[in-house]
């Protein structure tokens, strides 16, 4: 991925991408390439891409986005979803989705230091009555652990 000017008599092929989530839209634009985290594993969306639909995981997506004949590097924490390609259009259905700008890095360290404290709490009780829902406790480290690594990625460039 890389940011550039677009040559003028280079002809630029660019498809329309929307991610949403059920309290916003995230993202809404002309992109010419992205990268997403789906259950099978990591895959590209590039234009004229045949239609396609994807369930997502909890990880980063990356995308080149097109807007005034400049190409822009653009990565969003994804936690979850669906991505549905039609061949013209994308559009990512997330349960929620951080561009890497907007996340706050001090609270996504406090979200991963009370998923740690609740998941070691988990390795500490014995028996089958758990206090602490392992799954939805582990599925929190991971989505901190992801805003920590984008936030800290964004602030090194």
């Amino acid at each position: 991925m890389v940011d550039d000017k677009v040559q003028s008599d280079e002809e630029v092929v660019s498809f329309k991408c929307r991610i949403i989530t059920p309290l916003k839209s995230v993202f809404e634009g002309e992109v010419v390439d992205l990268i997403a985290n789906g259950v099978s594993g990591e895959f590209e969306i590039q234009p004229r891409h045949e239609p396609f639909l994807s369930p997502l995981k909890v990880g980063m997506m990356t995308l080149v986005e097109l807007k005034d004949d400049e190409k822009k590097d653009v990565s969003l924490a994804v936690h979850g979803g669906f991505l549905d390609m039609n061949g013209e259009e994308l559009t990512v259905y997330a349960s929620s989705a951080e561009l890497a700008d907007d996340i706050d890095l001090d609270r996504a360290q406090e979200a991963k230091k009370r998923a740690e404290k609740l998941l070691e709490s988990v390795s500490v009780s014995k028996g089958d009555n758990l206090p602490v829902d392992v799954d939805r406790a582990q599925l929190s480290l991971m989505r901190a652990v992801l805003r920590i690594q984008l936030a800290e990625s964004v602030k090194n460039l």
